[in-house]
């Protein structure tokens, strides 16, 4: 405790001036606080504490409104976390004080922080270590997604946090907050106010998202509120969609005649057919006789589909629909009747993979020969190299190398054979490093042959470490006289595998689209969870940015444990 309280002490001097007698009197009351077991006393000297504090920010010597302005952690940041487990008598004094109360980032951080402790994680300690560890990117746009939101919940600060969500002009962050919240609320069971902040989003897809989301959650409740809801999509492939979706659900649940109600109300006669083979397969696997009627029905509402393409695509969906269930012969049958070659080519390519995922090799292989047919017979020749190029990667990932380079030389355009050369690259690199080399001088494209020399680095780090070094400064060097954000972000996860993390803050810093530097975060923290490798980027600060992204993949998508985070902030 002491120790920190001492590094905050000197961040403070680099921070701002004060007169050294409300510094003194801030420590005293803060350090006696804690020397009480009651908590009117304890509350007390912190209330004091406050008053000490409140002094010095108002003083006209003190220099940090550009600190405030960028949201970075003060000193004062510092107390107001300490502080936070008294919430929320504190905070709301706090809050009062003119330099936070006139800022509206940095108000919204501290409304972040005291729900957080408070209503979310229920223990202190890691509460604090998260939160002086969470704001280390000044980016508002980033953090505004996150903060008013989370601040909702809390109701004491509702209506100012609702006030903040108007005062956002970008209307996708603003429409991204009213999504988040309307979910949070559907999580915590409160349909009625979950529907009513998705009704503010102004983005018709994304409104129509949470729509379904809501329609479905009512479906044990009341199963007209969810037909009343799904009444309120308007495009109709998402309402479509939702129907089928829901038709899956109550057949799941053994509720066939409710699902034969919601099949009236597709509108699509693709989508129709498809929920109809469902039905069909539902009576199949309770060996009910109904099965031929909805199977026979789904196939003959297929048939007669006008459009020859939309008939095809139809029946390509009822295909995958009989092979995911495991009734291989149906799909077959249906794959037949299929004549467009493009889509011929991509379901003989899932049957195939499906024979190969059942290690039925030779059958699979004779799949795959129909969809590489298929594909050769495509007559528009982009379209054609496009199925090509994709049959070769599905090659690779099933190790069918040779025929992978087999088909890789029945491409025309150069440009769909750089993927695929750079996948072999890649796959060669642990085994034949001579195969790697003639594969990379292959690739016509340089960021392709950039992303790949990156990749093939980080392949050959243990048992080529000086070519390892040579592939990763061509690598970089190309990004030097090619300016792209996606190189940027390839190399920089090959840079952490590769240990070189000052390289990697370099780069970071210099994507400026702010969607791609999160994305390249987000993925960062993820190798960090996944390697642990704590130790090594303990002092750099590109950890900085990686904390923020632990905060922000936790608060918001729960995809870390509370052990995950206390096994991470060990380290931080």
């Amino acid at each position: 405790m002491k120790r920190l309280l001492l590094t905050f002490i000197l961040i403070l001097y680099s921070l701002i001036s004060f007169t050294s007698k409300e510094f003194n009197n801030a420590i005293y009351f803060f350090n006696k606080a804690d020397k009480f077991e009651s908590l009117e006393e304890t509350l007390a000297f912190h209330q004091k504490t406050i008053s000490e504090l409140s002094k010095i920010l108002s003083s006209k010597t003190t220099k940090m409104s550009t600190n405030l302005e960028n949201g970075k952690i003060t000193f004062y940041g510092y107390k107001a976390w300490e502080y936070a487990k008294y919430y929320p008598k504190l905070i709301k004094n706090i809050l009062k004080i003119k330099e936070i109360k006139n800022n509206k980032f940095i108000k919204n951080l501290y409304l972040l922080e005291s729900n957080l402790i408070i209503n979310k994680y229920k223990n202190f300690p890691l509460s604090k270590k998260i939160l002086n560890n969470s704001f280390s990117i000044n980016n508002e746009n980033f953090l505004n997604i996150t903060l008013p939101a989370t601040s909702y919940f809390n109701e004491n600060f509702l209506n100012i946090s609702l006030k903040y969500l108007k005062d956002i002009e970008n209307n996708e962050i603003r429409d991204s907050i009213y999504e988040f919240i309307s979910i949070y609320l559907l999580q915590k069971k409160q349909y009625e106010e979950s529907l009513k902040f998705s009704k503010k989003i102004k983005r018709e897809i994304s409104r129509y998202y949470v729509y379904q989301k809501i329609a479905i959650e009512y479906l044990n409740i009341d199963i007209n509120k969810t037909l009343e809801i799904v009444n309120l999509i308007d495009i109709d492939f998402i309402k479509d969609l939702t129907l089928e979706k829901i038709i899956d659900i109550l057949l799941n649940n053994n509720n066939v005649d409710k699902a034969l109600e919601f099949l009236n109300f597709i509108e699509d006669e693709s989508d129709k057919s498809l929920a109809l083979n469902h039905i069909g397969i539902f009576y199949l696997k309770q060996n009910n006789e109904n099965y031929k009627y909805y199977l026979s029905k789904a196939y003959w509402k297929t048939k007669l589909i006008k459009n020859d393409y939309e008939r095809d695509k139809a029946f390509k969906n009822i295909a995958l629909d009989f092979l995911n269930n495991d009734l291989f012969v149906n799909s077959l049958d249906i794959a037949y009747e299929i004549k467009n070659n493009y889509i011929k080519y991509l379901l003989f390519k899932e049957i195939s993979i499906y024979m190969f995922n059942k290690e039925k090799i030779n059958i699979g292989n004779t799949f795959m020969n129909i969809s590489l047919n298929s594909a050769n017979s495509i007559e528009n020749q982009n379209s054609r190299d496009f199925a090509l190029e994709d049959l070769c990667l599905t090659e690779i990932k099933l190790n069918n190398i040779e025929d992978a380079i087999k088909i890789l030389n029945t491409i025309k355009e150069e440009k769909y054979k750089d993927l695929v050369l750079s996948n072999l690259a890649i796959f060669y690199a642990n085994t034949d490093l001579r195969k790697t080399y003639n594969f990379i001088n292959k690739i016509n494209d340089i960021k392709v042959k950039a992303i790949t020399m990156g990749n093939v680095s980080v392949k050959i780090k243990d048992i080529a470490p000086t070519l390892s070094n040579k592939y990763l400064k061509k690598s970089l060097y190309i990004l030097k006289v090619n300016e792209n954000n996606y190189l940027k972000e390839s190399l920089i996860l090959n840079l952490f595998d590769l240990k070189k993390y000052e390289n990697l803050e370099l780069i970071l810093k210099s994507i400026h689209e702010e969607k791609i530097k999160n994305a390249v975060i987000i993925e960062l923290a993820k190798k960090i969870l996944n390697t642990h490798t704590f130790i090594e980027i303990k002092n750099t600060t590109i950890m900085n940015y990686i904390k923020t992204c632990i905060f922000f993949e936790y608060s918001l998508k729960n995809t870390l444990t509370i052990e995950d985070i206390n096994f991470i902030l060990n380290y931080i």
